[in-house]
């Protein structure tokens, strides 16, 4: 699956004042932000189609010699929208003009594709817990359950995603028309774009078109560059500050935690002074975001006495001795010479207890740091007024990030990830 279609397009007719169709009406649709634009040619049955459209906002405008140019803008496209306009040109000069500030309607009559576009206004405005991927989003579209949440390290793995009534982990994931799976397993996602180097996405619920070879879907749009340079700055913070206490961590301070998210992009034309002029022909987005969190996390535990280092159990119930056919041993006291040295070791690993008795006789507030760096670049240039070539590139590097054990002194470092 190396060709989703993520692109939008706009078809039609071209008819006169009696609805009678025209052929040969010139139709140009232009975009906006890049000012790149296509022209077609209305068929003998009046019918024009303006395919691969990027997603994003465009003007079109007809013309033909005896009538006025007709040129209606607003218009926003959406990631595998079909939009239908019908053009009525009036009687005059193509020097006169008739403008229409409208936006197309978004009804699918096209396909049974059942589905919701999350745009780059809910990607930018809506308040998140945490902005590392997509998946607290995805809820946002109807017959997604179990979307997770957005405040998680973007793993590699089987997403918790359930669409449209399908089993856990069989939506698929697209990124710019490429699939963005895991070969290995054909389930999970690849590597999650960031946030504000998204154009928006479409997760699809139920009968997605032939292409996509699944029926439940993610397909993403990366941001690209337009004539205009642009650039955000980003940066959020938590902070333990306002965080209530765990309730079982009797005798400690409140835990730490600092969590700060922070990034920025720019974009535009490719401009080299004096020897390149990139204005509505080729353009970069780079889009940095970085992820640090200081925290600690509050675990209770069982964890042996000083006296039961020794062997003195005197605070438990009887215990056997299994070289003597299990019966007791004499006052619940193992002997020294019994007691192997290499476990005598082992036990120093643990830590001692801070709490009174012999159950859950620990609580600690154990340090969980965690860093996420990801960069993603886009470049789009223009070859000729029907091809397009365009190249995307993420890079994201994680950790090295620890992992919690029953105890401070046990857990494990996950292993920097690569993408």
């Amino acid at each position: 699956m190396l060709a989703q279609e993520v692109t939008a397009s706009i078809s039609g007719r071209v008819l006169d004042p009696t609805s009678a169709v025209i052929a040969g009406a010139k139709v140009v649709v232009t975009n906006i932000d890049t000012n790149q634009s296509l022209t077609v040619l209305s068929e003998p049955s009046g019918n024009f189609l303006a395919p691969l459209l990027r997603p994003g906002r465009y003007r079109i405008a007809a013309s033909l010699a005896g009538f006025r140019t007709f040129e209606q803008s607003g218009i926003s496209l959406e990631i595998g929208q079909r939009a239908f306009l019908d053009i009525t040109l009036q009687v005059g000069s193509t020097e006169e003009r008739i403008e229409v500030n409208a936006e197309l309607p978004t009804i699918n009559t096209e396909s049974a594709t059942v589905g919701k576009v999350i745009d780059s206004k809910s990607l930018t405005q809506i308040p998140l817990n945490g902005r590392l991927n997509i998946v607290g989003l995805m809820a946002l579209a109807p017959g997604i359950q179990n979307a997770g949440s957005q405040d998680g390290l973007p793993t590699f793995g089987i997403t918790p995603t359930v669409a449209g009534g399908s089993s856990t982990g069989s939506v698929a994931f697209s990124l710019d028309g490429v699939t963005n799976q895991l070969s290995w397993i054909e389930r999970g996602f690849g590597e999650w774009p960031p946030l504000d180097g998204l154009q928006e996405f479409k997760v699809i619920t139920s009968s997605a078109t032939a292409e996509f070879g699944r029926a439940n879907q993610i397909v993403a749009v990366t941001r690209g560059g337009a004539n205009e340079f642009h650039g955000t700055l980003l940066a959020f913070n938590r902070n333990r500050f306002l965080a209530a206490k765990n309730f079982f961590a009797t005798g400690l301070p409140l835990p730490q935690f600092n969590r700060n998210e922070f990034g920025g992009n720019f974009s535009g034309p490719v401009l080299l002074p004096r020897l390149y002029q990139g204005r509505d022909r080729t353009f970069f987005f780079f889009n940095i975001e970085n992820f640090r969190r200081r925290q600690a996390v509050t675990r209770t535990a069982q964890v042996a006495t000083p006296r039961m280092r020794a062997g003195d159990f005197t605070e438990l119930r009887a215990i056997t001795d299994p070289l003597a056919g299990g019966t007791p041993f004499p006052g619940n006291l193992i002997p020294a010479n019994r007691l192997n040295p290499v476990t005598r070791r082992l036990g120093e690993l643990y830590p001692l207890p801070n709490l009174p008795g012999t159950g859950q006789n620990l609580v600690e507030n154990i340090p969980l740091p965690e860093n996420v760096d990801r960069l993603s670049f886009r470049i789009d240039h223009r070859l000729s007024s029907r091809d397009q070539l365009s190249a995307t590139s993420m890079f994201g590097f994680l950790g090295p990030n620890p992992s919690v054990g029953p105890v401070s002194t046990y857990g494990g470092v996950l292993p920097n990830r690569r993408a």
